[in-house]
């Protein structure tokens, strides 16, 4: 009973964010930075090999000074190109934002230019989660909400939602759009119900206009004929 009750309430709530319920994961920094991390391991390796093995045959002081230079400018140049890519997206990963706000799946995302997406629950035909050998790797899913319109596709995704959480997420956002169907088809009835409700009291309203002005016509005509006579 406490978890029909739980679940009832969750679907009565208006506006949830969901963001702060089922966060990104912080391993997303890694997974949208895995290339430049490759080449700057791979330089310090390299570097770190090269200089064992080359600068004690280089007899050049200055030359030798230079290599070494050259060697720590690549290395430090390509670790601080992946640290600040890896603050940039885990800054990205915090401002990310969304939840539902009003019968609306709404997505806000962008650390300078922010950028906002609303899409109605009753609209969304369905919600799936994608995987590739990157984000099993790294244990991550990424979120697709499917809707009629075209930017969804690019648009309507989380990227980067740990496993358990992708797929609570995936059940919860079912569980809304089922409800903001069914919404959508009771208020679409109820809607119907007045349209027909209306009519039907017009048409009453015309028949006893109808009616009463047949009556004066009777009672004029009854009232001229007792004057004639």
């Amino acid at each position: 009973m406490g978890t029909r009750k739980f679940v009832s309430r969750e679907l009565l709530a208006k506006d949830v964010n969901l963001s702060s319920i089922y966060p990104i994961s912080w391993v997303v920094g890694f997974r949208r930075t895995w290339i430049v991390l490759t080449f700057a391991i791979a330089a310090s390796l390299g570097a770190t090999v090269l200089a064992a093995l080359t600068l004690p045959g280089i007899e050049d002081g200055e030359l030798k000074t230079l290599s070494i230079a050259a060697a720590k400018g690549l290395v430090v140049g390509l670790w601080a190109a992946w640290g600040l890519r890896f603050i940039y997206e885990q800054l990205a990963r915090l401002s990310c934002y969304y939840g539902i706000e009003d019968g609306h799946f709404v997505i806000a995302r962008g650390i300078f230019i922010r950028e906002r997406g609303s899409f109605p629950l009753a609209r969304i035909t369905d919600v799936y989660l994608e995987s590739n050998l990157m984000n099993l790797f790294f244990g991550v899913r990424t979120l697709h909400l499917a809707t009629p319109t075209m930017l969804s596709e690019q648009f309507a995704r989380i990227d980067g939602l740990p496993t358990r959480v992708a797929e609570a997420l995936q059940r919860r956002i079912s569980r809304l759009v089922e409800r903001g169907i069914a919404k959508e088809g009771s208020s679409r009835d109820e809607q119907e119900r007045l349209i027909t409700t209306s009519k039907n009291r017009d048409q009453k309203l015309a028949a006893n206009a109808l009616s009463k002005r047949t009556f004066s016509k009777r009672v004029s005509r009854v009232t001229e004929a007792r004057v004639a006579l």
